[in-house]
């Protein structure tokens, strides 16, 4: 009768360690799948609506052309124009009143999409004037972010 105990036993204590190993798979399974939610959501340009994936620049030149902006456009003359194509998990990227990373930035950020027109490039920034979008008209930006992930790209259509 004993060992009918202990063989029971031990069988319960197996089962026990096998719903414990399945419920930790699932924990895990489900962690890896909110992880991926939340990726998808803070870089919503990674995949288009029918499922293909996407540059950053892409998502910024659809966000532009669907873009209705809430200033009016600014007049340009010829130059080098520039897309955010960064901030799209922040709204925006953030825009400094001076070169340095240390100015105080402005409230607005300029929206992904938003075209600028360059007025000075030095090192890693980017004086701007902005052409159409939305975010300050005149500012300091980074091109690259940390990581060395890019928030503005040259436009392709010069």
């Amino acid at each position: 009768r004993k060992e009918a105990e202990r063989k029971a036993a031990e069988e319960l204590a197996r089962q026990e360690a096998e719903r414990k190993e399945a419920e930790a798979r699932a924990r895990a399974e489900a962690e890896r799948r909110e992880a991926e939610g939340k990726a998808e959501k803070a870089v919503p340009w990674m995949t288009s609506q029918s499922g293909e994936s996407r540059s950053a620049l892409e998502y910024a030149l659809e966000l532009e052309k669907k873009m209705t902006p809430g200033m009016h456009d600014q007049p340009h003359e010829d130059g080098r124009f520039w897309i955010v194509v960064g901030g799209a998990e922040t709204g925006g990227i953030l825009v400094r009143q001076a070169k340095s990373v240390q100015s105080p930035g402005y409230q607005t950020r300029l929206t992904p999409g938003t075209k600028v027109q360059e007025i000075e490039v030095t090192g890693k920034r980017l004086h701007y004037r902005r052409i159409r979008g939305d975010g300050p008209d005149f500012g300091w930006v980074s091109i690259e972010g940390a990581g060395g992930k890019r928030l503005m790209e040259p436009h392709p259509e010069q």
